[in-house]
């Protein structure tokens, strides 16, 4: 997949690159590399040491915990912020649900964007994170 159509694909579909501009998010991509994914490949385990965020430009990713799907991550939306952003370990296993696109970025290369858009970075992995935790929340206040 193009660069271009990188950008055009997680401009429309990405609320995590909302606050970049084009000159940032061009920058940012430069910094990444792009991996494949057939459906039901593992991307890591839970519990493995890992240092990359994950960004799905195409399909979706099973979240497994104990070996039990607990979450769909789609199109658009990262993960593996934890690893990348404290070197926590891994909480979940992260499977490929179906043929899947990722871009993947190391805790050191984030190091060398500008402090203004690893600043959006955290602010948006933030974001990220708070919109799980209220999902979470709201799940086990009905029930769930």
């Amino acid at each position: 997949m193009d660069i271009e159509k990188i950008i055009k694909t997680l401009t429309a579909n990405s609320r995590f690159f909302h606050a970049f501009s084009e000159e940032e998010m061009m920058d940012f991509l430069k910094r990444c590399t792009s991996r494949s994914h057939k459906g039901g490949e593992i991307i890591f385990r839970e519990d493995s040491s890992g240092t990359e965020l994950f960004i799905i430009v195409s399909g979706s990713v099973k979240v497994k915990k104990e070996g039990r799907t607990i979450d769909i991550v789609r199109s658009g939306e990262c993960f593996g912020e934890m690893g990348a952003l404290s070197n926590e370990v891994r909480s979940a296993t992260m499977e490929a649900n179906g043929d899947v696109v990722l871009l993947a970025i190391d805790e050191k290369k984030i190091a060398t964007l500008p402090i203004e858009a690893q600043a959006k970075l955290f602010k948006n992995t933030l974001m990220v994170v708070s919109e799980r935790l209220r999902k979470r929340l709201e799940e086990r206040g009905h029930g769930g």
